[in-house]
């Protein structure tokens, strides 16, 4: 188990030094002398647009029975300069309702067995995300209430990796899902 300060300490190595990921992850993580984290990722992310190039960094741990991520992404209809905005994810492990691992392995040659991707999918059971929206008739004098339409979905998380990213964070995130895997399973059966 590693520390919750080891894992700010590698994320200070990876971002920029006024990155606010940080804080962020500070604020997510709470006591940072706990030593109950079993596995994390840290996948950075460019992201660009016709006038700049921004860096996202989304931090996955497996923290205490629980799974957390911290994510990053940049928006630009919010604010006229854009915005970087984190979300905070945590699950229980015991709640993950389906997971699916993939695995994707060169067939032959030298290289036969050897990882070219995997794809990580999470569901969970206790929260559901519902979309509503105004329903509205075409008739441009109606003042009725025509009531909401919406959508209702399984809240879900998935991270996919590619043998194209730097070889140090794509082999971080293949160890990442092998621990996630071991956790869902421990969780689901201790």
């Amino acid at each position: 188990m590693l520390k919750r300060s080891d894992v700010i300490e590698q994320i200070r190595h990876i971002v920029p030094k006024d990155s606010a990921i940080v804080d962020d992850l500070i604020f997510s993580l709470g006591d940072l002398d706990r030593e109950d984290v079993l596995a994390y990722y840290i996948q950075p992310e460019t992201y660009f647009d016709k006038e700049s190039v921004y860096n996202i960094y989304h931090v996955y741990l497996i923290v205490d029975n629980e799974f957390l991520a911290v994510t990053s992404e940049f928006i630009d209809h919010m604010h006229p300069q854009g915005e970087i905005m984190t979300t905070l994810m945590n699950v229980p492990l015991k709640y993950i309702r389906d997971y699916r691992i993939v695995r994707r392995r060169i067939a032959q040659g030298e290289e036969e067995g050897a990882f070219t991707g995997v794809y990580v999918q999470l569901s969970w059971e206790k929260n559901m995300l519902i979309d509503l929206i105004p329903t509205e008739c075409n008739n441009e004098d109606c003042e009725k209430d025509h009531g909401y339409t919406g959508r209702l979905y399984r809240d879900y998380f998935e991270i996919a990796l590619d043998s194209s990213m730097a070889d140090e964070d794509f082999q971080s995130g293949i160890n990442f899902a092998h621990q996630l895997n071991t956790a869902i399973r421990n969780a689901r059966h201790g």
